[in-house]
Formats: structure tokens, C-alpha cells, sequence
């Protein structure tokens, strides 16, 4: 995973006002706070993760349009949105635990909805992402209330008939879901 080595606080400030990111406090262990939003938007070139742990965000945080694997480093609040769209994240592992706008993780192939975050006051947007992993699995209560009743009615649908495919050939079951992880399956319009 390509990440940026250690830095010091000198580093951390001549980079985050390289990016253009105003109005910060980096605490001692080099923990980044910013009053009012960040813009990573197409930004961070060839990173896998954020060079830097991120702490409380006040507006909005955008990293969209990069070629982050992990969610390693992101902010733990968010005051307005947090869109990660359009990157190569598996999972949510590392998004922060509190969004008050929206969250917006579409157009990554998530396999698993790890690290969902705890509350998301304005919405939830995971389109075009695969979704296969959750399949046959309960999603927590936290992270079904954002999950819209279309999609969960879709989900349920393919878990019910997955479920008497099982039942009524045992043998062929595993093929049937198998199959669902095929491009051809639609499964990313969840």
C-alpha cells in the first residue's frame, strides 16, 4: 500500500497548505483538526491512504476521485459531508464514526459495509458499488435505517431466493451464489 512515510509537523503544514487547507491545528502526535472543509477531491495522486490522521473536521471532507484503498487516516467527525466516492475502498474500515451531512461512498467495490459509521445525520449514497459480501448476512441496525427500503427489499429478495435455492437442491445452492458475484448480475444497482 503506498503511503507517505512519517511525518513531521513541519511536513504535515507545508503540505496541507500546498493542498490549500486553511484555518488547522495539528495537535502534538500530529493529529489534524480544521475548522471548515477539506478538498482532496482528485488530489492526493498515487496515495492508497491519507498521508495523516485527520481528527474533527467543522464543514465538509472530500476525497473523492483518488485511488485510496483504505479509509486509514480519515477524519473521526465530520460537520457537514464525507464523500469517499470514486476510489478503490473494499470497506468502510476507518470512515468516521460521526457524519452530520451525507455520506457518499458510491463508485467503489465494496465487498463489506466494516466500519459503517455509527450516525449519519443527512443520508446515505452507496451506488454502483458491489455489494455482494452482504448477502445471506443481517446488516446491523445502525446501518440498515440508511439503507433505502428499495434496496433492502431488493437484498431481502435475492437472500430468500438464495435461501430456497439451498433448500430445495442443496448441491447446486453454492453455484446459484456464486453466480451472483458475476459481472453479469446486476448486483451493483443496490
Amino acid at each position: 500500500m503506498t503511503q507517505m512515510p512519517f511525518m513531521h509537523i513541519w511536513e504535515i503544514e507545508a503540505w496541507l497548505n500546498k493542498i490549500g487547507i486553511e484555518d488547522y491545528t495539528i495537535s502534538n502526535n500530529g493529529v489534524v483538526d480544521v475548522e471548515g472543509s477539506v478538498d482532496l477531491d482528485g488530489k492526493l495522486a498515487e496515495l492508497e491512504v491519507l498521508p495523516f490522521r485527520f481528527g474533527s473536521i467543522s464543514s465538509s471532507f472530500c476525497c473523492r476521485k483518488n485511488k485510496l484503498a483504505s479509509l486509514f487516516n480519515a477524519p473521526f467527525f465530520v460537520g457537514g459531508e464525507f464523500n469517499c466516492s470514486s476510489n478503490r475502498l473494499n470497506s468502510l474500515i476507518g470512515a468516521p464514526n460521526k457524519v452530520v451531512g451525507k455520506f457518499d461512498c458510491s463508485a467503489n467495490p465494496l465487498t463489506s459495509l466494516k466500519g459503517f459509521p455509527e450516525l449519519i445525520l443527512d443520508g446515505f449514497v452507496c451506488s454502483t458499488s458491489e455489494i455482494d459480501d452482504f448477502l445471506g448476512t443481517d446488516l446491523p441496525e445502525h446501518v440498515k435505517r440508511y439503507v433505502t427500503s428499495e434496496w433492502w427489499e431488493k437484498h431481502t429478495q435475492l437472500i430468500r431466493q438464495r435461501n430456497s435455492l439451498i433448500e430445495e437442491m442443496p448441491d447446486r445452492g453454492i453455484e446459484f451464489v456464486g453466480s451472483l458475484n458475476d459481472e453479469s448480475t446486476p448486483i451493483n444497482e443496490f
